[in-house]
């Protein structure tokens, strides 16, 4: 009898030394277990973290590269822009320049074809003069009163040549002041013509500008405006509003997954307590299942 309980008792210590190295097996796995986890978990974090990190500083490279070019497109454009004007102005110059050489060349030609007609005028005039006064000299004295008369008939002719020249010049400065505002309307229209065809070119340029930003914002350009127009702000927040929003229920599904995990291995726990207790049990009591009688 003495024998039989001693060697239950030695039985049901190995039992519970057994399941007490089992117990510490278990654990010592699940600790393992649980550290290689969370080092897996941190390893991954920090991976993620300098992927995340890398996709940031790469963006900021992209949009510094994109603003560094655009900067310069701006510079280009603006220094094209200048050379345009420059050049404009060089040709309106010039153009003035060559108009009033050309008006003063007129001016001069015309003033030196009216001095020579006025001169070619006046020596046909002398040479009819001269040729009067010889046939004068050549015809007999008359009487006291045809001299007189012929006399009062010269000074009538010397002033009808006088007013026969101031009429010619009157006439001709009359023609140079028709020529002068002839000239100034044609200015006139040539300014105007110039002024509409620069008129026509910025209206064509704005066009141009209008369109291209329109198939710019059309084909969804990038920029500060975003793409396709005024509509690419409202699907932006769209966008975003709906990337919160699955990201809400990731966090919450995996939330919930932590919970179910964590009450499972509550169970799971509970389950092992018992089991060891009935195995316990079971190895006090001499392989029954029923408690110890006192």
């Amino acid at each position: 009898m003495e024998r039989r309980r001693r060697k239950r008792m030695e039985r049901r210590k190995r039992m519970e030394r057994r399941m007490r190295r089992r117990m510490k097996r278990m654990e010592r796995r699940k600790r393992r277990k649980r550290m290689e986890r969370m080092e897996r978990r941190m390893r991954m974090g920090r991976r993620k973290r300098m992927e995340r990190r890398m996709r940031r500083r790469m963006k900021r490279m992209e949009r510094r590269e994109r603003r560094k070019r655009m900067e310069r497109r701006k510079r280009m454009e603006r220094r094209k822009r200048m050379e345009r004007r420059e050049r404009r102005e060089r040709m309106e110059r010039r153009e003035r320049r060559e108009r009033m050489e050309r008006m003063e060349r007129r001016k001069r030609r015309k003033r030196m074809e009216r001095r020579k007609r006025m001169e070619d005028e006046d020596g046909e005039e002398e040479e009819e003069e001269e040729d009067g006064e010889e046939g004068e000299d050549g015809e007999e004295e008359e009487d006291g009163e045809e001299e007189e008369e012929e006399e009062e008939e010269e000074d009538g002719g010397g002033r009808g040549w006088r007013r026969k020249r101031m009429e010619r010049r009157k006439r001709m400065e009359e023609e140079e002041d028709g020529e002068e505002e002839e000239e100034e309307e044609e200015e006139d229209d040539e300014r105007r013509k110039r002024m509409e065809r620069r008129k026509r070119m910025r209206m064509k340029r704005m066009e141009r500008r209008k369109k291209r930003k329109r198939r710019k914002m059309m084909r969804g350009g990038r920029g500060w405006r975003g793409g396709r127009g005024w509509r690419g702000g409202e699907e932006r927040m769209e966008r975003r509003k709906r990337m919160e929003r699955m990201k809400r229920m990731k966090r919450m599904e995996r939330r919930k997954r932590m919970e179910r995990r964590m009450r499972r291995r509550m169970k799971r726990r509970k389950r092992m307590r018992r089991r060891l207790n009935q195995e316990s049990l079971v190895a006090r009591n001499g392989g029954s299942n029923k408690p110890l009688r006192n």
